[in-house]
């Protein structure tokens, strides 16, 4: 359950009596689409997006995802299908990211109304540190304003580097959100 440090302090005490344990903490970050920051260029790095009615376009991206965010983990039950859905949603645009012509990552862009959100960015391990994170955000927050979106949003763990990399191209902090999950006790 995700609850804002905005709701009445007895939401917090009921999920405490139902074993609620406050698990993580999500900074959600805005970006006004007036302004866009100066492009960060990557040599050789290419945003090549993917067709939701292509089932090979969508079996990579699913794989691209498992890679970027598990590794070789066994990644959670549901995570595939769910992953499939978001890769076939209408609203939703995605991106593999290649460099040199080899797949670096992954991520997308989900549109409602006159926002977008900032979905599934991954970029591989042996691909970090290379700016290619915050070239992806630019080049989101571009094909976000090409749309006639107002404003972006994204979301990360508190001061993970998706957070670091959004506020280095402009976005703002709106909120934080708590994550809470339950803790059965033992009988």
């Amino acid at each position: 359950i995700q609850v804002t440090p905005y709701q009445h302090p007895s939401l917090l005490e009921g999920l405490a009596a139902r074993c609620f344990t406050p698990s993580e903490l999500e900074t959600v970050l805005v970006h006004s689409l007036q302004q866009l920051p100066d492009p960060v260029l990557v040599p050789s790095l290419v945003f090549r997006r993917i067709e939701p009615w292509n089932s090979d376009d969508v079996e990579a991206f699913i794989q691209s995802q498992m890679h970027g965010f598990h590794g070789s983990a066994q990644p959670p039950i549901g995570i595939i299908p769910i992953t499939k859905r978001v890769a076939q949603h209408a609203r939703c645009r995605l991106w593999l990211l290649e460099v040199d012509g080899e797949l670096a990552g992954s991520g997308g862009l989900e549109f409602f109304e006159d926002t977008a959100v900032m979905i599934a960015g991954c970029v591989y391990p042996e691909f970090r540190r290379r700016g290619i994170h915050s070239a992806f955000m630019n080049f989101r927050l571009a094909e976000a304003q090409s749309a006639d979106v107002k404003i972006v949003l994204v979301a990360s763990p508190a001061g993970g580097p998706t957070e670091r990399n959004a506020l280095r191209v402009g976005f703002s902090v709106a909120y934080h959100l708590m994550e809470l999950s339950q803790r059965i006790p033992p009988r």
